[in-house]
């Protein structure tokens, strides 16, 4: 009976031991609220991960820019107003015990616009609101 019990400790420790060289890992995006038509931009996160990793990079909707299979994606928005875009990262070359994927949401919002508000008495002094407001300040 002790028999057992010391080679059932030494495959706990063992089980252990090689979870301890999991590395770390997570996704950040650029910002949680992204405007439609700018980019996008994941990045995968890993604490002491093995050097020889590789990343393989999904996306819930939008066309990744640039990055597959490096630990940086850009996402192109355009058209996605409104939507929420995932980017789940999974990585290769880890040990099979180990937690190989991460992923990371963010919201696409309206495009900025510009608002003029005011009271005006002719649509000539609109005009002139207008004009002042894209020129560049003297």
């Amino acid at each position: 009976m002790k028999k057992l019990a010391g080679i059932s400790i030494a495959v706990l420790i063992g089980v252990f031991a090689r979870a301890q060289n999991c590395p770390a890992i997570s996704v950040e995006s650029s910002s949680y609220e992204v405007p439609m038509g700018d980019t996008l931009v994941f990045v995968v996160n890993t604490k002491n991960a093995p050097a020889n990793i590789t990343y393989n990079w999904v996306i819930s909707a939008g066309t990744i820019i640039s990055g597959q299979g490096m630990a940086m994606i850009r996402v192109n928005t355009q058209g996605l107003e409104g939507m929420f875009v995932t980017a789940t990262v999974e990585l290769g070359g880890l040990p099979r015990n180990c937690n190989s994927n991460a992923s990371s949401t963010s919201e696409i919002i309206p495009a900025a616009q510009l608002i003029l508000s005011g009271t005006f008495t002719s649509g000539q002094e609109l005009k002139m609101l207008f004009r002042n407001s894209l020129l560049p300040p003297n």
